[in-house]
């Protein structure tokens, strides 16, 4: 018993101790585990770097996007033009230092990924196709047709919702390629012109896009369509190639920024301010911002390009021999054609946002404006030279004029239309105006070749070359039987020659890329820019038709796709604008966790 006694109050005594024991010993524990329990990730800040191509980052100047990520910001795809002249489509791995061609993409633009990102959709410009390939290489597979392409969205669901052309609304498809249906119209009478830029909602019910109205990106609007009630809902005006994002916002671009609204899914409603987030984003006229966003955040966009603003004119010999214009100053030059006499140079110069036209008396050294609207480019010389012929944008359409430099007259060449011109060259005897056309009625858009009459009677420019590709810089030989241009229908800008005023075939002049042909004053040579290039071409007409290229010099000028920056004078020499320094290369910068940006002056301005 005695014993008992004292086992029992010694057990007595260990039971607090041991309880006691194991509460430090699951405290410690509990204090182990909160110290070893990962803690919530904190928030990671952005990351920065560019991306450069190897030859020529490939921006269209107008509608197309030229950059995609995939949904997971692993890969980005961009459209490069390659060494052989050709655009395609090329993906760099963000966690990979080299970017590798496509193949099969020859031709590409707007490139789009795939849900899982398997796969990359894209359209053929040349072929006027939408297709598909795998991104780990494979044949495209042909999807459907597309005349003028406005970008494509793809669902979960494996469809497609894209805009087939200028003038349509936007249709879907099956990503296998089976026929699909047609969803939205554009309202003519409302001022639409059509819809594009399409990106399915999460809700996988509704559509994001951009509508397109007549009177310019101002009056843009981004809406939403409903498959199942086929209705559309106005959302804000003025932006364009809108993109909902995860942390509930619309990205959208405007006047080379891109701004975020805060943005209800369910009651498709905006339910904040308009808030100004990326400056300097490149986006061509028509509002095409550059720019994409992947669902882990990542930003991609292209910035705009710096360009130098005193640029010189200067004379160049054959042998690339550079000497000043006397006399002239540094400006923002775009373009340059001397008169017939070679007396004065009529310079399109560009101050700020304006444009205007000036000419320049080489005699005298002076430089005076003829137009002082701010929306005056693209001239050339009128007939006797007493007159220039130029573009103006006015009532948001690009249209020719003639004013004369002896007195303040101006007139309307053409019919005010929704066509736009530009003035490139004039026939020998003074009556006949070549011209570049673009129709945003035509189911292409492309840039063709049009003969417009310096007689105010008929308006109305004739189509001379009209085909499924852009043909630009038209130019008449002296003797008026030739006309020289340039066109992308081989896949890269090349330079043909045709008979005018036809029927006949067409010669291809330019054999390794070529755009901005011009004849020498006695016909006898036809001159062009391959790259840096400045290239001569002696054509024999008689008795069959024969071409020898020579290669003059290689320097780098001011030189641009849709319009002509050189010209001859009488002496042989070219007129080309310098630039006093090598432009910074074009990139795209990309931005790592750019939501955690996003998320903070978004908040704050609420």
């Amino acid at each position: 018993m005695r014993a008992l006694a004292v086992s029992t109050a010694l057990n007595s005594w260990r039971r607090p101790a041991t309880v006691g024991l194991l509460a430090l010993v699951a405290v410690a524990a509990a204090l182990a585990s909160w110290h070893l329990k990962p803690s919530a990730p904190p928030h990671k800040p952005a990351r920065r770097f560019s991306v450069y191509p190897e030859t020529a980052f490939e921006v269209e100047a107008l509608w197309h996007h030229a950059l995609a990520l995939s949904p997971d910001g692993k890969m980005l795809a961009y459209v490069e033009q390659g060494i052989d002249g050709r655009r395609r489509i090329y993906l760099r791995r963000l966690d990979e230092f080299e970017a590798t061609p496509l193949a099969g993409t020859e031709g590409a633009i707007s490139p789009f990924f795939s849900p899982d990102g398997e796969w990359i959709g894209y359209a053929d410009h040349f072929q006027r196709k939408i297709e598909k390939i795998p991104v780990k290489g494979g044949v495209p597979i042909i999807l459907a047709e597309s005349m003028n392409f406005r970008g494509a969205s793809w669902a979960p669901d494996d469809t497609i919702i894209y805009a087939p052309s200028a003038r349509t609304g936007l249709s879907r498809i099956s990503a296998s390629g089976e026929p699909g249906e047609h969803l939205t119209d554009p309202n003519a009478n409302a001022g639409e012109t059509g819809h594009g830029w399409p990106q399915i909602l999460p809700d996988q019910e509704h559509v994001l896009f951009t509508n397109f109205r007549s009177g310019g990106p101002d009056e843009y609007q981004i809406e939403t369509y409903s498959f199942s009630k086929q209705q559309r809902r106005v959302l804000f005006k003025g932006g364009s190639c809108a993109r909902y994002v995860p942390t509930g916002h619309i990205v959208y671009g405007r006047n080379e920024t891109l701004y975020a609204v805060k943005f209800d899914l369910e009651r498709l409603k905006v339910t904040g301010p308009h808030v100004p987030l990326v400056p300097a984003v490149m986006t061509p006229p028509s509002w095409s911002a550059q720019f994409a966003v992947s669902n882990d955040g990542t930003l991609a966009y292209v910035p705009v390009q710096a360009r130098s603003t005193e640029l010189m004119p200067v004379w160049v010999d054959r042998q690339g021999k550079v000497e000043p214009v006397s006399g002239a100053m540094p400006r923002n030059y775009n373009n340059a054609r001397i008169s017939s006499d070679g007396s004065r140079i009529a310079f399109g110069i560009q101050d700020g946002a304006d444009r205007d036209i000036w000419i320049y008396d080489v005699n005298r050294t002076t430089l005076s404006p003829l137009t002082s609207d701010g929306t005056s480019s693209f001239p050339i010389w009128g007939p006797a030279d007493e007159s220039v012929l130029f573009a103006s944008y006015r009532s948001q359409r690009l249209q020719m004029f003639r004013q004369s430099i002896a007195a303040d007259q101006r007139q309307l060449l053409t019919t005010l239309t929704e066509e736009a011109g530009i003035p490139m060259s004039l026939s020998g005897d003074g009556t006949e105006l070549l011209v570049t056309w673009s129709d945003p009625n035509h189911p292409l858009w492309d840039d063709d070749l049009r003969v417009a009459s310096l007689d105010t009677q008929n308006r109305v420019p004739r189509p001379f070359i009209q085909r499924n590709h852009n043909q630009r810089h038209g130019v008449w030989s002296p003797d008026g039987q030739w006309v020289a241009y340039a066109s992308d229908e081989s896949g890269r800008w090349e330079v043909y020659v045709e008979p005018y005023p036809g029927p006949g075939a067409k010669t291809m002049i330019s054999t390794e890329g070529g755009h901005q042909p011009l004849w020498s004053r006695d016909g006898t040579e036809l001159l062009y820019r391959s790259g840096e290039k400045m290239m001569a071409a002696t054509i024999k007409t008689e008795p069959e038709f024969d071409v020898s290229i020579e290669e003059l010099f290689e320097r780098r000028f001011l030189s641009r796709i849709d319009y002509r920056s050189y010209d001859v004078a009488g002496n042989g020499k070219f007129l080309m604008i310098q630039e006093p320094r090598e432009p910074a290369p074009l990139g795209v910068n990309v931005v790592l966790n750019w939501f955690e940006e996003l998320r903070r002056p978004a908040n704050e301005e609420q």
